[in-house]
């Protein structure tokens, strides 16, 4: 069943008006009767272009994590068609992440208080209070009476702080994507080389780390908390590949731009959570 609506090749492009226009038309490449395109289409075209006839995504996705930095040699080696663009790289994981933390349940702040009445630590409680003063005793009381109302209630302010940090995150990943850049920029002052080199290398990076994000999500906290080491260490690689030099050289690079940037990103964060709050709703 074909995808598409059929219609016979034009005598002329319709686009750029190119006489002798066949499939594809000899000027401006634009494929030549297709017709009104049908859902199927469209699908058929997300599919292609990034998982299964051309394998754009996994070709890419195998250089960025197994050889860091070859992404970049490729593109300025002139070796760019088979490989997904680094903007493109960084928007599709970015996209994929926020999607999955929008879906994510949010995680709730609780203190569990509750005791069976007449177990043996019910007892324990109910002797220890009896042991110290009147007006002690009350006010524990009502702070364990408040702490049990509060249970069957996420926390707001963690609640409200989270949504703040999770909203400002995406736009300072992306402003920050420029600076990232200039302290790698800065970090190789010594060895000339175009800025382009080192913002593709920063889209890299945050490509990266959305990806690792996304992992983050899918494991326990104990282990996902950690994926975030593996970033500093992509980026050693990557600068091993793209600028050669020592491996010591290199190390106190990357640890200079992962710091750097890392304070970076907390100091606007914070400072985009601030504004939010002395905003008057």
């Amino acid at each position: 069943m074909s995808i598409e609506n059929p219609a016979p090749p034009p005598s002329r492009c319709p686009d750029c008006g190119a006489a002798g226009a066949a499939r594809f038309c000899p000027q401006c490449g634009q494929k030549q009767g297709t017709g009104i395109p049908g859902a199927l289409a469209y699908l058929h075209e997300i599919v292609n272009h990034y998982v299964a006839l051309d394998g754009k995504l996994w070709r890419t996705l195998w250089l960025l994590l197994a050889r860091p930095g070859m992404l970049v040699t490729e593109y300025i080696a002139g070796r760019r068609q088979r490989y997904i663009g680094p903007l493109k790289l960084y928007l599709t994981f970015s996209v994929i992440f926020f999607v999955l933390a929008s879906l994510a349940p949010a995680a709730d702040v609780r203190v569990a208080v509750a005791l069976e009445p007449g177990s043996a630590q019910a007892r324990e409680l109910e002797q220890a209070l009896e042991q110290i003063p009147q007006g002690l005793r009350q006010t524990v009381e009502r702070t364990l009476a408040e702490a049990e109302r509060n249970t069957a209630q996420p926390a707001p302010a963690a609640r409200e702080i989270g949504d703040r940090l999770q909203s400002q995150a995406p736009r300072a990943m992306f402003l920050l994507l420029p600076a990232f850049a200039g302290l790698s920029l800065f970090a190789f002052r010594r060895r000339p080389q175009h800025y382009a080199v080192h913002l593709m290398l920063a889209l890299h990076a945050h490509a990266v780390a959305f990806l690792l994000l996304i992992l983050r999500l899918a494991l326990p906290a104990a282990i996902g908390g950690k994926l975030a080491l593996l970033l500093p260490l992509w980026l050693l690689f990557a600068f091993r590949h793209v600028f050669g030099g020592r491996w010591w050289a290199l190390a106190a690079r990357a640890g200079f731009v992962s710091a750097g940037y890392a304070l970076l990103l907390v100091a606007t964060v914070a400072a985009g959570a601030l504004l939010l709050a002395a905003t008057p709703a």
